[in-house]
């Protein structure tokens, strides 16, 4: 279906299909619960996928049921909940918890991470108030949390941030508001 639509043509709806599949909600608070469990449970139980490491959500608006922030907050409650063993704190408006998938949202020459990258939070110091996020499994950048406000979380991401990346497995909500 993907080379369908790159051709300009209609994506085809096989009732048995591989790879490709559609759900039918009829309001986008259920669209997006649908999410949460697409990417929580039906991806990791049919394909054996990571819904941290390999599932990425996209979505075309910031705002509303079905947009990034409340994906996000769904998404991370779902995924990486708070446990009495996991440090989190809130920070520039929001609550970021080891473990956390993070994208930078502008660039830092003197970091070296660029807007669009994506990595998870490894550590949040409190005594020291800086973040420590892996960025390409390998390289740990540490945030003070004055400079947090570069980070937003990364469970979902609009379809604009992210033009130009790869992903194993993708969760599109179309909903109509």
């Amino acid at each position: 279906n993907a080379h369908r639509v790159n051709h300009g043509e209609e994506p085809l709806f096989p009732r048995e299909s591989e790879d490709f599949f559609l759900f039918v909600e009829d309001n986008s608070e259920r669209a997006a619960d649908r999410v949460v469990e697409v990417v929580s449970e039906r991806i990791p139980r049919k394909f054996g996928l990571d819904p941290l490491r390999d599932v990425q959500v996209l979505t075309p608006m910031r705002r509303g049921d079905a947009g990034v922030i409340r994906l996000n907050e769904k998404l991370q409650a779902t995924l990486n909940p708070p446990a009495s063993d996991k440090i989190e704190r809130l920070v520039a408006g929001r609550t970021f918890r080891v473990g956390d998938r993070l994208m930078q949202i502008q660039n830092d020459h003197r970091q070296g991470v660029y807007n669009g990258d994506l990595g998870v939070l490894m550590a949040i110091d409190l005594e020291a108030q800086n973040l420590t996020v892996r960025f390409d499994g390998e390289r740990d950048i540490v945030y003070e949390f004055a400079d947090a406000d570069q980070l937003a979380p990364a469970y979902a991401v609009s379809i604009h941030k992210s033009q130009g990346s790869e992903y194993p497995a993708v969760v599109i909500p179309l909903v109509t508001r």
